[in-house]
This record gives structure tokens, C-alpha cells and sequence, in this order.
């Protein structure tokens, strides 16, 4: 149990960076690009130029240079995660699946080094763009929802242990009256 709640601060440390580098990718002017998904979902490439004409290429290559410091932060986060949920049940997961969290880091390195060619309009590499995007996101869906999980823990966790002090704080004030 003391390990896990060692561990516990370390996963902390690891959701602080994760959290502060996506409040800047969002809203930092110099990295903001308002429509995202929109551009990484796009159907084809036509739509694709659309979507990132009202952007200076400048301004597209700082977020997605910006965004490799991003995969470093949440492919931690998700490693962290998947071991805090192994300390909290005293269970081990096989190495591969470890192994598993990294995979959506790749991907979005694979996006980001295929969107800047994309936007140098080399059109043939779209079809591995539109098929690594959603790869990536099927994939970081499951570790986002594992970290929502758990900071719900926590929070309902700690809301529990807030809500029992308060009471025994009325209590005691009660009882000295």
C-alpha cells in the first residue's frame, strides 16, 4: 500500500506537464489552432487545404512542433496510469501491454511528421495520414478514459474524505454548544 501511495505523486507530477501543454496548445496565440480535429479528420485532401488555408504555415508548424513536447507528457501519463491501476489492484500487467501505451505517442509522431508534409502539399501521403489518425485516437480513447476513471477516484475519494470532516467538524461544534 505504501508503494501506491508513493506512487500516487508521481502520477500527479505526470498529469501537471500534460495538463499545462495542453492549456497552451489551446491557448497560446502563437500555438492555437481553433479547428483541429476538424483538419486531422478531414476526408480527403482537398478538405484537408481548406481547413488549414486560413492558417499561416508558420503558425501550423509551431503547434505541431510544440505538439511533439504534448505526445512526450500524455505517453508518460498513460504509462504512470496503467501502473498506478496495477499498484491499486495488485495486479501485474504484462510488459507488452506497457509496451501498448506508447503506441498512441508514435502515431500522433507519425501524424505530425506526415501533416508537415502534408501542408508542403505531398498529397500522397494522406491516405497513411487519414488511417494513422484514427488508429491514434481509437487507441488514446481507452488511456483518456483510464485516467478520467481514476481522477474520478480520486475525486470522489477525496470528496468523501472533505464531506466526513466537515460533518465531524459540525458535530464537534454541536456538541460544544
Amino acid at each position: 500500500m505504501k508503494k501506491l501511495n508513493d506512487f500516487q505523486k508521481f502520477w500527479w507530477l505526470g498529469l501537471a506537464p500534460t495538463v499545462v501543454s495542453m492549456m497552451v496548445l489551446g491557448g497560446a496565440a502563437c500555438f492555437k489552432v481553433d479547428n483541429l480535429l476538424q483538419i486531422e479528420f478531414a476526408s480527403d485532401f482537398k478538405t484537408f487545404k481548406e481547413l488549414i488555408a486560413p492558417y499561416d504555415k508558420a503558425l501550423l508548424i509551431n503547434n505541431h512542433y510544440f505538439d511533439f513536447f504534448f505526445i512526450l507528457c500524455y505517453t508518460v501519463l498513460f504509462v504512470l496510469s496503467l501502473k498506478l491501476i496495477s499498484l491499486a489492484l495488485d495486479f501485474h500487467f504484462k510488459k507488452s501491454l506497457y509496451l501498448l501505451c506508447l503506441l498512441p505517442g508514435l502515431l500522433d509522431v507519425l501524424e505530425n511528421v506526415l501533416f508537415l508534409g502534408l501542408i508542403e502539399n505531398c498529397t500522397y501521403y494522406f491516405s497513411v495520414y487519414f488511417w494513422t489518425v484514427r488508429l491514434k485516437w481509437g487507441i488514446a480513447v481507452l488511456f483518456m478514459q483510464l485516467i478520467l476513471a481514476i481522477l474520478l477516484f480520486y475525486l470522489m475519494l477525496n470528496g468523501y474524505y472533505l464531506v466526513a470532516k466537515f460533518l465531524a467538524f459540525l458535530r464537534k461544534k454541536k456538541e460544544s454548544e
